[in-house]
C-alpha cells in the first residue's frame, strides 16, 4: 500500500470553478514549454508530445499516415465523435489527459537541470502504453518511460502494478523515440526502456491543477508535494522490482539503477 499523501488543502466550490480556467492556463503553458524545447531542436508539438511528422525519412510517410489513422479510429470509438476538434475537447476533460499535462509541467520544473521530460506520441501512448519519456541531458539517452494510473488503490491499480512489473523484464518499446549524441538528435525506435507507473487520486490531481503556477522557476507547495510523492513512488517501485527477483535484461537493469541513483539527488530539493 502506498503511503497516504497529505496535501494541506481543502476542496472548495471556488476551486472547482477555477479548474477549467486553470486547464486553459496549463494548455497555454505547455505551448510555451514546447517552444523552449523546440529551440533546443527537440521534435515536439505544442502539447509537448513528440511529433511523429518529424520521423518522415525514418519511417515511410505512408506508415506514419497509417499510424495516425489507427489512432483516430481508436479515438472515434472511445469518444463517440467524428470531429477531431471535438475529440480533442473531450480528451482534455479526461483525468488521464489532465494528469499527463500537469505531470509533464511539474517534472520539467524539478528535473530540468538534468532531464528533458516529454510526452510520447499518441501512437506510443495508445499502443505501447507509454505516456511520458525522460531523456538525460548529460548522456543523451532515453532513461525511462511512465504510464499513468488514475488512483493508488483498488483492483485496477493492482493490475497495473503487475503489468508494469512484468514489462520491466525486457522493458517497453517506443516507436517514436530519440537519442542525443554529440549534440545531434537521432530519431529512432527505442527498445528495452524501463517503465514506471505514476498514480494520483482524483482530489489530489484537482489540487495540483488548481495550484499550478505557470512559471518554470516557481514551484507551489502542492507541486513540491507532488514531486516528492513522485520520487517516493518511483523508489518504491524500484524496490519492488528488486525484491520480486524477476529476471531483468542487463541494459534495462542498468537504466533503472542509473535513474534511481540520479533521482535521489533531487529528493527534498525545492530549487
Amino acid at each position: 500500500m502506498i503511503e497516504k499523501i497529505n496535501f494541506p488543502f481543502q476542496e472548495t466550490k471556488q476551486e472547482k470553478n477555477q479548474k477549467e480556467k486553470k486547464i486553459e492556463e496549463l494548455t497555454e503553458f505547455l505551448k510555451l514549454l514546447s517552444e523552449n524545447l523546440r529551440k533546443e531542436n527537440l521534435p515536439v508539438q505544442e502539447n509537448c508530445r513528440i511529433d511523429p511528422e518529424k520521423f518522415i525519412g525514418i519511417y515511410q510517410e505512408s506508415e506514419i499516415k497509417k499510424d495516425k489513422e489507427e489512432i483516430l479510429k481508436k479515438e472515434k470509438e472511445w469518444f463517440q465523435e467524428e470531429d477531431e476538434r471535438k475529440i480533442e475537447e473531450k480528451r482534455r476533460k479526461k483525468e488521464g489527459e489532465q494528469l499527463e499535462m500537469i505531470k509533464t509541467v511539474i517534472l520539467n520544473k524539478f528535473l530540468k537541470e538534468r532531464y528533458y521530460v516529454l510526452r510520447s506520441t499518441l501512437y506510443d501512448d495508445i499502443f505501447n502504453k507509454v505516456d511520458n519519456v525522460i531523456f538525460d541531458k548529460k548522456t543523451g539517452e532515453v532513461v525511462c518511460a511512465f504510464d499513468e494510473v488514475e488512483d493508488i488503490s483498488g483492483e485496477k491499480f493492482q493490475e497495473k502494478k503487475e503489468k508494469v512489473l512484468k514489462k520491466n523484464q525486457k522493458g517497453v518499446e517506443l516507436k517514436y523515440g530519440l537519442e542525443i549524441k554529440n549534440n545531434q538528435i537521432s530519431l529512432k525506435k527505442i527498445t528495452n526502456l524501463p517503465i514506471f507507473y505514476l498514480a494520483l487520486p482524483h482530489k489530489y490531481l484537482e489540487k495540483c491543477i488548481i495550484n499550478f503556477e505557470p512559471d518554470l522557476e516557481k514551484k507551489t507547495e502542492c507541486e513540491k508535494m507532488f514531486f516528492q510523492f513522485f520520487i517516493n513512488l518511483i523508489e518504491k517501485e524500484i524496490k519492488e522490482i528488486f525484491t520480486q527477483k524477476i529476471e531483468i535484461e542487463q541494459n534495462v537493469l542498468e537504466k533503472i539503477e542509473n535513474f534511481n541513483r540520479n533521482l535521489k539527488k533531487f529528493k527534498n530539493k525545492d530549487e
